[in-house]
This record gives structure tokens, C-alpha cells and sequence, in this order.
């Protein structure tokens, strides 16, 4: 166990490194349909960006405001594992000035759930509910929250 942890401390990406560009519909086009669809984009009520690794592209963060703050991430496969939920969420919360971040992700995607759990998102079940009773949330996807 502790030889897994150091390994995984020694892939991830350290925050210094990391910071939030401008975004890029170029570089938005270049993803995988496949990815694009993962994330619900609406120039109208988000926020974009490109997640950086000093020069290098590592996927896109979004930042949807509709009665809540939503955090949404697409993260190339070169870049998954090394810690980018967590710093991409700290800066999105830092930079907007947020102390309650929103996630939806679908039940099925096991992998984006432990990496949301990992940046210290946990399951909200009550608003959930609520979100799910007014037909404003589908069956499928689970509602985590992540709080400073």
C-alpha cells in the first residue's frame, strides 16, 4: 500500500506546475468526439480552459454556473492518474472564489469517480434526490460535491 502511494506521488503532477490557459476551440476540436461529448459545453453559462503541464495540453476544465457551481474535466490519456482533478478543481475554486464545487459523472465511469473521490469530492445523496425528483439530473449520473 505504501509502496503504491509513493508511486502514485511520484507520477502525479505537482500544483506549481499546473495552471488554467485561455481556452482554445483548435484544441478543442482536436479531442476525440468520444471526449468532447463528455463535457457539456455552453459558452452562455461556462467558464473554459485548457489545463496546462508547463507548455504541454492536458485536457480541458469547465465551469458550468447554473444555479450551482458544476466542475467538469476532460483529461488526455497521457495525463489521467497524475492528480489533475484535484489541482484543476483547487485552482477552479481559487480563481472563482468558490467554497462549494458540483460534479456530475455518470455511475459507470468508475475511474473519473475515484479520481473526483481522490480531489476530495464526496457524494452529496440529499440534493442528489432533489435534483433527480425535479427531473433536473438523470438517473444514471451521481452527484458529488466538493467543499473548501
Amino acid at each position: 500500500m505504501i509502496n503504491e502511494y509513493l508511486q502514485y506521488i511520484q507520477e502525479s503532477y505537482k500544483p506549481n506546475d499546473i495552471s488554467l490557459g485561455e481556452f482554445d476551440k483548435s484544441y478543442w476540436n482536436s479531442l476525440s468526439k468520444k471526449d468532447r461529448d463528455k463535457i457539456y459545453f455552453d459558452d452562455k453559462v461556462g467558464k473554459y480552459f485548457i489545463i496546462k503541464n508547463k507548455n504541454d495540453n492536458c485536457g480541458i476544465v469547465g465551469l458550468i454556473i447554473k444555479n450551482r457551481y458544476f466542475f467538469q474535466i476532460i483529461l488526455e490519456s497521457k495525463c489521467r492518474g497524475k492528480n489533475l482533478v484535484k489541482i484543476s478543481s483547487d485552482l477552479i475554486m481559487e480563481k472563482f472564489k468558490l467554497k462549494k464545487l458540483y460534479a456530475t459523472i455518470d455511475k459507470s465511469n468508475i475511474a473519473s469517480l475515484k479520481g473526483h473521490e481522490k480531489a476530495g469530492f464526496k457524494r452529496n445523496f440529499k440534493e442528489e434526490k432533489e435534483l433527480k425528483s425535479k427531473n433536473r439530473m438523470i438517473d444514471n449520473k451521481i452527484l458529488l460535491t466538493k467543499m473548501r
